[in-house]
Formats: structure tokens, sequence, C-alpha cells
């Protein structure tokens, strides 16, 4: 009887700790989706990238370290844009398709995962260099971030 409340108890904390690691990995996912706003309340359409048609657009773009750009799904299917390499997504410092699902994955160059039509994902990016992206779903559909 001793066991099974030791065995109860193993159980409950391993639950616990799960549904808080699942709450917090959703918070920071919901914070990296949301599109960045101006100070009227209005989204700005500075550092967006588009994709529709197996294309993005612009296939460039030039940043200054610290600002934001947003993967726009202006297609009818799903999208996953995440830096290169395919399929590992290692070329951003830091980012691999491997930490998706972890604490670190609202810090990756990566959505993690394919993204309806309509949705956007943003990443801000803080490492200076030229950041080759992909869809991970239609690896061919490729651009490159520049950031100074």
């Amino acid at each position: 009887m001793k066991n099974l409340k030791y065995i109860v108890l193993v159980l409950l904390v391993a639950v616990v700790g799960f549904l808080g690691w699942q709450y917090f990995a959703n918070q920071n996912i919901a914070n990296q989706e949301v599109a960045e706003e101006t100070s009227d309340g209005t989204q700005s359409d500075e550092n967006v990238i588009v994709f529709k048609d197996g294309v993005y657009t612009p296939s460039e773009i030039t940043i200054q370290a610290g600002e934001r750009v947003t993967f726009r799904n202006g297609s009818d299917r799903s999208f996953w844009p995440a830096t290169d390499l395919h399929p590992t997504h290692t070329n951003y410092p830091g980012s691999s398709i491997g930490k998706c699902g972890s604490t670190s994955e609202g810090k990756l160059f990566d959505a993690c995962k394919p993204l309806p039509a309509g949705s956007e994902y943003s990443f801000t990016f803080t490492e200076a260099g030229s950041w080759t992206f992909h869809d991970h779903l239609r690896p061919s559909a490729r651009g490159t971030i520049i950031v100074e």
C-alpha cells in the first residue's frame, strides 16, 4: 500500500510537470506568432514576407539586428517557414528542428509546424549575417534575410 502511494505521487508530479511545460511552450508560440503592431494598434507592413503560389515575396530583404520579420501565408495551403538547412533547420544560430516542442521553441527561426492559410509567423533577428530560409513543406521555396 505504501508503494502504491509513492507511485501515485510520482505520476501526479509528472502529469503536473508535463501540463506546466505544455502551457509555457504554448505561451512562447503565441507570443512568437503575434504580428508587430504600430503605436495606433494597426499591424505594420514593414519587414513582411508573403508566401503565395510556392514563392516568398520578396525573396530577399535587408534589416537591422533587432528587427522583426513577419512571414504571412497568402496561399490556400499551409506553409512552414524555417531557417535552412533542410530538414535540420540549423543555419540560424541556436535553431534546430530538434528543439521544436521544447522550452526553446519561441527562440527558434522555425515556425515548428505547418501554418494554415491566412496565418503569420514572426521572428526577431538578433544575429548579423545572411540567413537563408525555406518552406519546410516545399523546400524549393527559398529566400534570404540579410541582417546588418
